[in-house]
């Protein structure tokens, strides 16, 4: 049975009377203004819609303020809303039930209930907001889509899953657990205190995931991410992107571009992987990885490790004991504050202690290392072509290999001490005299080699440093004698 109702301006109830064995399947009707009520009465037995009913609403193109279907009584009650608008800018507002909305065209403002509810926001710049409050863990869920157009999506309370389509969205959500889907243009995503997902593939975004562990992944557009507190996992994707980690023991992923990243507070781990790229640890023991591309690697306080990886990188240690690593290429290392540990690896590197007592490993190719302040260790394997200055303070000169060159010690001085690991074979200091093994050879005013004999045996003798300086008279057994030339075996 059909019934057509016209209704006036001052609000009107449409009744309908059942016999027991009346049945109602579609009913329309057409209003200006004012407040439907759709109401349902029955004879002895009541009246009421079928388990498992399944109701729907469908509005017209005009402008309209719609309470979706409110129903107090009736079996019908439990189930859910399909309700579908028009082409006009329409309010929207859901029930404490599971509602489907379907906003049509127009600027609409749609509030769902306190259900689980799925809205689609379709054409027009629209607002689409939740309601209710969150009662256990897995409380309210909603579903919104955002359709064609600048849309705002307000999930409110609840685990909502919040769909973006054409145009500059928002979307908002301050509790519950998330999950974002962004739309093809340039969104803002602002998430609240609880375990979000953001994918948001297209455009120029603006993300700001909040508290708790979120998992946020962009796409090749020029992203600014803010992932608060919480142990967050970012992929920033291909742009130029900003993504800072905040609290939290935090794994960011630079991806394509030139990107910026910050660590925040506690332990995070950031990647720069493509592109030339600039990690700042923060506070917290970091791991940085430059990636490929000429990369600038901060650890800042605490004890943090850097790795530079490919490229001509730029690595500062800051506060605390840290471990770095050159990488391939011409890279420069500086510990700062604190007892550091520099590796130069591949390419012509440059390595600086700074301040404590810092140690300094030559790596392949020519490698200039300075100890700067403190009593720090400056070692070569042989591997390349290594030149050395100690700066202050009672600094060792390790040489650990034997390779085609030799480095060069430019400030042998003080206290300071040449120390052989691993590079005299059978060398006994109770039965064995060092010059048999060490000779220092003065060339001139300017310069005298330290050689050494493998076994102590002949005269076969390798230059393994060159100390720059007037170093007339000075012979191994001097150096011996005094503690600044030492031999032990291998570390």
């Amino acid at each position: 049975m059909s019934v057509f109702t016209n209704l006036v301006t001052t609000g009107s109830t449409v009744s309908f009377m059942r016999n027991d064995s009346d049945s109602y399947t579609t009913v329309n009707f057409n209003y200006a203004t004012g407040v439907v009520t759709l109401g349902l009465y029955g004879g002895l037995n009541g009246v009421g819609l079928p388990a498992n009913t399944h109701r729907t609403m469908t509005y017209d193109s005009s402008t309209d303020t719609v309470t979706a279907m409110n129903l107090v009584t009736g079996y019908g009650y439990r189930y859910p809303t399909t309700t579908t608008f028009g082409g006009g800018s329409d309010t929207i507002i859901g029930i404490s039930k599971n509602d489907l909305i379907y906003a049509g065209g127009g600027d609409d403002i749609v509030t769902s209930g306190t259900g689980n509810d799925i809205v689609y926001g379709q054409d027009g710049n629209d607002i689409i907001s939740g309601s209710g409050s969150l009662t256990s863990l897995y409380g309210d869920r909603n579903m919104f889509f955002g359709g064609n157009g600048d849309d705002t999506l307000d999930g409110k309370t609840g685990n909502d899953w919040l769909f973006g389509g054409s145009g500059l969205n928002l979307y908002k959500d301050m509790t519950g657990h998330n999950v974002v889907i962004g739309g093809i243009d340039s969104d803002t995503v602002h998430t609240g205190t609880g375990n979000d997902i953001i994918l948001d593939s297209f455009g120029n975004n603006f993300i700001w995931s909040g508290a708790g562990d979120d998992f946020i992944v962009t796409g090749n557009g020029v992203d600014d991410i803010k992932a608060e507190a919480g142990d967050d996992i970012v992929y920033a994707g291909g742009g130029n992107d900003t993504v800072r980690g905040f609290d939290g023991n935090d794994k960011l992923y630079g991806g394509l571009g030139d990107d910026d990243m910050y660590g925040g507070n506690q332990d995070d781990i950031l990647y720069g992987n493509e592109g030339a790229d600039s990690l700042k640890g923060d506070a917290g023991n970091d791991t940085l990885y430059g990636g490929d591309g000429n990369d600038f690697l901060w650890g800042y306080n605490d004890s943090d490790v850097l790795y530079g990886d490919a490229g001509d990188d730029n690595l500062d240690g800051g506060n605390g004991n840290d471990l770095m690593f050159g990488g391939a290429g011409a890279d420069y290392l500086q510990g700062g504050k604190g007892a550091d540990t520099l590796f130069g690896d591949e390419g012509n590197d440059t390595l600086r202690g700074g301040l404590d007592n810092d140690i300094l490993y030559a790596g392949a190719d020519t490698d200039t290392l300075m100890g700067d302040a403190g009593d720090d260790i400056l070692s070569s394997a042989g591997l390349g072509k290594a030149i050395m200055t100690g700066g202050l303070g009672a600094d060792t000169f390790q040489f650990t290999g034997i390779g085609n060159d030799f480095a060069t010690v430019k400030d042998f001085q003080g206290n300071d001490k040449i120390e052989l690991q691993g590079l005299l074979q059978g060398f006994d200091p109770l039965q064995d005299a060092i010059s048999d093994f060490v000779r220092v050879k003065f060339r001139d005013s300017h310069s005298t080699d330290i050689k050494i004999n493998v076994d102590g045996q002949g005269e076969d003798f390798v230059t393994i440093a060159r100390l720059n300086g007037n170093f007339d008279g000075l012979s191994a057994n001097i150096l011996f004698a005094q503690g600044r030339l030492v031999v032990t075996d291998e570390a």
